[in-house]
């Protein structure tokens, strides 16, 4: 668990990134059977076009965003005006921003997850809080964390995973969004055939875990290269899941 990663984690973060590609009945079924979870909240707005899952049991709560899907979302990938994000007012004072866009899609939907994340919370006060997402999802999980520790109530993540993600915010946004949450782990895998995470302006999060033209594993910090041997195995989860949602990419 060096620098937060952990191997479980990973994989199964993975599996649910790619299960918020297929169908609501499927995504239902999958929470609910496989993964015994007590409840599963898929989260489509159609406006924005932008798509997301939230599944709970005693013990952990994940909230999960889809990629690219279509042209208009491509085109919101594209609207990087920075924006205070209506953060509260010490953050904007202190150059907080993040890509307009971006925020625009997860405002549209952050109503109702933040709903089931309180009632989550009311039934179970020891939940664990895990975010992630693909590609244009990526950026949606990094503001949903950048939302959830900025807020008047702050709720502590347990940890966030993208693969594929844009920047979604300045240098100020990281670096103040790690100073406030300290104990969250951020790990952001990419792969040299994918464009997506150069796309945007800004600064990324979190430690990054590279997959290069030779499928080799590379670390940032370097330090983190000691893991190697523990996840050799995402690299396959990674191709897969850049497979199958290839098409995603416009």
């Amino acid at each position: 668990t060096k620098y937060g990663f952990n191997t479980n984690n990973a994989m199964w973060l993975i599996t649910l990134m790619q299960l918020a590609y297929k169908k609501k009945e499927v995504v239902e079924d999958v929470c609910t059977n496989v993964y015994d979870m007590e409840h599963v909240t898929v989260i489509d707005n159609d406006e924005t076009d932008t798509h997301c899952f939230i599944t709970y049991n005693e013990r952990i709560i994940t909230i999960t965003f889809r990629g690219t899907d279509s042209l208009k979302n491509w085109l919101t990938n594209l609207d990087f005006i920075p924006t205070d994000a209506a953060f509260p007012a010490r953050y904007g004072t202190a150059g907080v921003t993040v890509h307009g866009g971006f925020n625009t899609a997860l405002m549209s939907v952050w109503e109702e997850i933040q709903t089931i994340v309180n009632d989550a919370f009311e039934k179970h006060p020891d939940l664990r809080l895990f975010i992630s997402g693909h590609s244009l999802g990526g950026a949606l999980a990094n503001l949903c964390y950048g939302h959830f520790t900025f807020g008047n109530e702050p709720r502590h993540v347990g940890a966030v995973y993208t693969i594929g993600q844009p920047c979604a915010g300045n240098a100020k946004f990281v670096k103040t969004l790690s100073e406030e949450s300290p104990h969250t782990a951020y790990i952001r895998i990419t792969n040299n055939q994918d464009v997506v995470p150069s796309v945007a302006p800004g600064e990324h999060c979190g430690v990054n875990i590279h997959f290069n033209s030779s499928g080799e594993l590379h670390f940032d910090p370097g330090l983190f290269r000691g893991m190697i041997n523990q996840i050799g195995s995402i690299h396959g989860s990674v191709t897969n899941l850049n497979h199958e949602i290839g098409r995603a990419h416009v």
